[in-house]
């Protein structure tokens, strides 16, 4: 059983960003530099009762957007978090998105967009809401 929290850098597959430490982060850690061909995996994720998913991010350039998919980094969309600049790639705020929760257990990829394709965004934690 996981918890609705979890911590970025505790994916079970990391593909692409590397692990930074941080006081300002949950855990002390964060993902950092997610460019748009990396993506994470969370193995086996129960998203029944699921309405919303928020992100916490640092974003100091520009638009991006997470989008958390169904089974592989080319699967179904089930959320899409649009991420606004933060003012500061240290300086962390959260948003949140609608989720559309399959009825199975799933791997959870999540994947990365934006205007540009290197240093989207830095990657505190995911929180799947009621």
């Amino acid at each position: 059983m996981r918890p609705r929290r979890l911590e970025a850098e505790q994916a079970d597959v990391i593909d692409g960003p590397p692990t930074r430490q941080n006081a300002k982060a949950g855990g002390n850690h964060f993902l950092a530099a997610i460019k748009s061909s990396h993506s994470l995996r969370f193995n086996n994720v129960n998203l029944d009762g699921t309405a919303s998913i928020t992100c916490r991010v640092a974003n100091g350039g520009e638009d991006s957007r997470i989008e958390f998919r169904d089974g592989s980094t080319e699967g179904a969309i089930l959320a899409a978090v649009t991420v606004k600049p933060t003012g500061a790639w240290n300086e962390w705020i959260e948003f949140t998105a609608l989720v559309k929760a399959p009825a199975h257990r799933t791997d959870l990829c999540v994947t990365f967009s934006g205007v540009q394709t290197n240093r989207l965004l830095n990657l505190d934690w995911v929180q799947f809401n009621r």
